[in-house]
């Protein structure tokens, strides 16, 4: 007898992950974000390719550019890896700071224009979900993805892709987005509420059930 899958979101509380316009501007000006910002939410590790979207930044630094990542300083030997290779590249100066729990990650996604998960497959690892692209989304930013394991599913046709590993393709990309200009994502949004969210994940479940019932 054959056996029938349904995939079922991981699921976003909509009520946190949603545009905040106020919120933006009074996070971007607590931390000093006076430029178009592209970020890194998430851990820290080397297959989650930071180290990529540093170079890839200063392949773009004559752009007009901050970076927005949580504080690692001290927090691993790869985050001091960062740390070096940051200051290596005379980027200090474009790069902020910050701390949060995950409850308050909506504040630092509206206050970003351009979120990047550069994930790199190793032998062992592939990412699996990248829970951020779906938060981020439903804030209706810009969201950047690796083609890495399940990032491009997840993402759903929405956003922006390119090759793992590529650094020129992520800097043409950046780039090109920073000309652009407009960071607000719509069609992101409206994809993440459609799909990603936890009312949807109950939707799903719901349906289940009644099947089975």
């Amino acid at each position: 007898m054959g056996l029938t899958a349904t995939q079922v979101p991981l699921g976003f509380d909509p009520r946190l992950f949603q545009p905040l316009p106020a919120v933006r501007e009074a996070v971007r000006a607590e931390l000093g974000l006076t430029r178009p910002t592209i970020a890194y939410f998430g851990r820290q590790t080397p297959e989650k390719g930071i180290h990529l979207l540093i170079d890839a930044l200063d392949r773009i630094r004559d752009g007009n550019w901050q970076f927005l990542i949580d504080d690692f300083i001290g927090a691993s030997a790869y985050t001091a890896q960062l740390q070096a290779q940051i200051e290596r590249l005379g980027l200090r100066e474009r790069v902020i700071f910050f701390e949060s729990k995950h409850e308050d990650m909506a504040r630092y996604m509206n206050a970003a224009d351009i979120i990047v998960l550069p994930s790199i497959s190793t032998p062992k690892w592939k990412e699996q979900y990248g829970r951020v692209i779906q938060e981020v989304m439903a804030c209706g930013r810009t969201m950047v993805g690796s083609r890495s394991g399940a990032i491009p599913e997840v993402m759903g046709g929405q956003g922006h892709l390119f090759d793992e590993g590529d650094v020129g393709a992520l800097a043409k990309l950046l780039a090109t987005l920073l000309e652009k200009g407009d960071f607000a994502d719509e069609a992101a949004r409206a994809y993440a509420l459609a799909n990603l969210s936890v009312n949807r994940q109950a939707e799903i479940m719901a349906g289940l059930l009644r099947r089975e019932g």
